[in-house]
């Protein structure tokens, strides 16, 4: 699964917009200031998408063209709001319909699309919301069949997540345990509530099919729920009285609760199902069916302290929520979209995320050579440079704005050989300094003085007390390199370089300026030592 290029006509402020995505990499990042629009871009390309898979009155209420890979398949879709003749489905190469795609699904769109946002999102997560409701209506009537094909991500998640990696031996899983600290699980407790669904008296197919001990569930999660039960110890009925809003108003309903012990029932549950990733679905049908109140996952970590796993912070959650997922949809052509995954991630995680990544996606698909990495895409968006760090520029796009509108770039240079400081100060954020600006406006008063000071001439009192103040907060008054210390002079008589913030015209001639600068410093340099040497 490969995005190749994007073209969106009038779709929330990107008009006549035109982006690529990385060919040779898994991985395209985003990143541009605050509202330019990177969230906006995820959920067009969750709308595209879902319109191919459902078809008939799903389509976009906009006009789009989108060039991608499928399965060694080229495909080219282009969608007319306005003029239907124009719209045209081309499979490598010959022309095809939108039924025909949706019809084909399983070869021509990929297996699994799976976003990630950071916070509550309620526009995007409509998008899901009919694919959710299918597979419910599937798993009710006993379909066993894995995970729906879009998937979006939510907090409880993380739960399920935990739970299946607890009983699974893939080193992926046991290594995000060990980097969670969670070294064994003590106890869950399930605790399950009276579906939405459910009224006072249960209908003739409930009668028929269902189990009257969990509100007459049919299908899937009455199986796992019935599992449940055999493994649990003295399953709990209980009602109690609820707070059901701010106000304070309560209202009494009925409450099983559920206990495993231990990780060996929780194994022995697994056990019941052919793989980690079934048992995940049958944990997160109860929570889809509308009977999962809540569930407490108590855990021992390795420094021996024992608590909840919602006691863990949200940076904690946050890397077993989208890493453990992507775990669980993974498969042959999947599409990952991820809306600042990184948000509460400590530097230390953020470094070294895409690895995470890879070594969850490192696995092989069965019946072919291939393995997720190679055939899945993930488009990731960002503020974060560290995030940056192990990065080609191809693998990024800059999203700008102007006055000719927005605009999707590829940086100049590398990230992958840059310091996050000078990622920071290059084209990727036109950021001049990350220093406090009054300690910046010190040093450059001092280099205008340094870069006034003439030979011979005795030091400034102005000099010597800036000089003062930067050595008492570590910032040495000289340079070794005498290069470096002519060159910050000759930058400090330019009125150019003190600008706060730089925009890419700027960056550009800021760059060019310097390199200028620096040749003229060297070439100074080497004319002093050759006179001195004559």
């Amino acid at each position: 699964m490969k995005l190749k290029e994007l073209t969106l006509d009038n779709y929330k402020g990107f008009v006549d917009f035109k982006t690529t995505f990385d060919a040779d990499s898994p991985i395209t990042t985003i990143i541009g200031q605050n509202g330019v629009g990177k969230s906006n871009l995820i959920e067009a390309i969750i709308s595209i998408f879902r319109m191919l898979d459902l078809g008939g009155a799903d389509n976009t209420d906009f006009s789009y063209a989108l060039i991608y890979e499928c399965r060694g398949h080229e495909l080219e879709v282009r969608y007319d709001v306005n003029n239907s003749a124009k719209s045209l489905v081309n499979v490598d190469g010959t022309k095809k319909s939108f039924t025909f795609l949706k019809n084909n699904a399983n070869e021509y769109l990929p297996l699994n699309v799976f976003a990630y946002y950071s916070g509550t999102n309620w526009r995007v997560e409509e998008l899901f919301v009919k694919h959710q409701t299918h597979f419910y209506k599937r798993l009710t009537e006993g379909d066993d069949s894995l995970l729906r094909r879009f998937f979006y991500c939510r907090d409880v998640h993380s739960f399920f997540v935990l739970l299946a990696f607890l009983v699974d031996d893939d080193p992926a899983c046991k290594n995000l345990l060990k980097k969670l600290d969670i070294k064994k699980l003590d106890s869950v407790i399930f605790c399950l509530k009276k579906p939405y669904w459910f009224k006072s008296k249960p209908s003739e197919i409930m009668l028929k099919e269902g189990d009257p001990r969990f509100w007459y569930s049919r299908g899937v999660v009455q199986d796992f729920l019935g599992n449940l039960w055999n493994h649990s110890i003295a399953p709990i009925d209980n009602k109690e009285r609820k707070n059901i809003d701010f106000r304070g108003r309560s209202e009494q309903q009925e409450r099983l609760y559920m206990f495993i012990p231990n990780e060996t029932a929780l194994r022995s549950l697994s056990s019941e199902y052919a793989s980690t990733t079934s048992f995940f679905k049958n944990i997160e049908s109860t929570y889809i069916a509308d009977l999962l109140e809540s569930v407490t996952v108590a855990v021992t970590l390795e420094n021996g302290q024992e608590l909840t796993f919602d006691k863990l912070s949200e940076g904690e959650r946050q890397l077993m929520t989208v890493l453990g997922l992507m775990k669980f949809t993974r498969d042959d052509e999947s599409l990952f979209l991820l809306d600042e995954p990184d948000t509460h991630l400590n530097p230390r995680w953020k470094l070294d995320y895409f690895d995470q990544i890879e070594s969850i996606l490192d696995h092989k698909i069965e019946g072919t050579d291939k393995s997720a990495w190679d055939s899945s895409q993930i488009i990731l968006t960002t503020h974060d440079p560290l995030m940056l760090t192990s990065l080609r520029a191809a693998q990024i796009r800059v999203l700008t704005e102007n006055d000719e509108g927005k605009r999707s770039n590829i940086p100049d240079e590398d990230p992958i050989n840059l310091g996050v400081e000078a990622i920071i100060q290059s084209d990727l954020y036109g950021i001049r300094t990350s220093l406090d600006k009054e300690i910046q406006h010190k040093i450059d008063l001092r280099n205008r003085l340094l870069s006034s000071l003439r030979a011979g001439e005795d030091v400034s009192e102005s000099l010597l007390r800036i000089n003062s103040e930067l050595d008492a907060i570590g910032f040495s008054q000289a340079h070794p390199n005498p290069y470096f210390s002519n060159f910050a002079k000759a930058i400090s008589r330019n009125p150019k370089f003190r600008r706060p913030e730089l925009s890419a015209d700027d960056y550009k001639m800021v760059q060019a300026l310097s390199d200028e600068l620096l040749q003229k410093v060297i070439d100074e340099e080497a004319g002093d030592d050759k006179s001195q040497r004559t």
